[in-house]
């Protein structure tokens, strides 16, 4: 196991079997108003490594368009609206988007690159040893040959 997770409530708790293929920090307004902070810090992950140890049936679905203009259904605690996770059904792969603030111990989830930043909130000051794009990076050039790799083999 890599890292446990979940909702505010308690009543759905997961955990993580990998570490992410990536992290990354959305800066879309979509992402701001949904999460209600500056942005959201996605780590991507094979969803065959995100189990469900409890509450299965406390999750529900909503479809969502985000910043990219492509859907995604966001799967929330019903109990007390938490998101968990997104599932981009533009996506041939089977991958989802947990939303790293629902892990418990996440102080080594780093973005390893800022996404959508036209919208950053002006107050912000991006780190300058990480990449930052106006809207999504080529993924061939900024994820890690390994985790390229790992994303094949889905």
């Amino acid at each position: 196991m890599y890292k446990e997770g979940k909702c505010s409530c308690g009543e759905v708790e997961f955990y993580l079997k990998e570490k992410p293929l990536f992290v990354q920090a959305c800066h879309c307004s979509l992402c701001q108003r949904t999460t209600g902070s500056a942005f959201n810090i996605i780590s991507v992950i094979e969803s065959k490594n995100v189990v469900i140890e409890k509450g299965k049936n406390d999750i529900t679905t909503f479809e969502f368009k985000g910043g990219s203009r492509c859907l995604y259904d966001i799967y929330t605690c019903k109990n007390c609206g938490t998101g968990l996770w997104g599932k981009p059904r533009v996506s041939l792969k089977e991958i989802l988007y947990v939303r790293s603030g629902t892990l418990l111990d996440a102080q080594d989830i780093k973005p390893l690159a800022h996404i959508f930043v036209q919208n950053k909130v002006d107050w912000l000051t991006l780190p300058t040893d990480v990449p930052h794009f106006e809207c999504m990076y080529d993924m061939e050039k900024t994820w890690p040959k390994e985790s390229l790799k790992r994303f094949t083999e889905i």
